[in-house]
């Protein structure tokens, strides 16, 4: 029992962020920024779908997303994962 925990306490957090930057929106995550997308909405899709990828390998998983003031929010990667690929075109634009 003391094991588990140990292993379960050791077990790295995967933290995926969607901020702006500049006039585009860019994921944050494996220590390294992915995609310029035009529209915050864009990034979250696409980031929680990244964050899904991680959470069905067996990894925690955090993903925020800054809001309009600057904060940052934990958002429910699942929902958007969720959304059909139809519902927002997924490519990124170059700024």
């Amino acid at each position: 029992m003391i094991e588990q925990v140990r292993i379960e306490a050791s077990h790295e957090v995967l933290r995926y962020a969607v901020l702006q930057s500049g006039e585009t929106w860019r994921i944050f995550g494996a220590r390294r920024a992915m995609g310029h997308f035009q529209t915050r909405e864009l990034a979250m899709l696409a980031g929680s779908r990244l964050a899904r990828e991680a959470h069905d390998s067996g990894h925690q998983v955090e993903f925020l997303v800054q809001e309009d003031c600057g904060e940052l929010v934990r958002e429910d990667f699942a929902r958007w994962a969720a959304l059909p690929r139809s519902a927002m075109d997924l490519r990124s634009e170059p700024a």
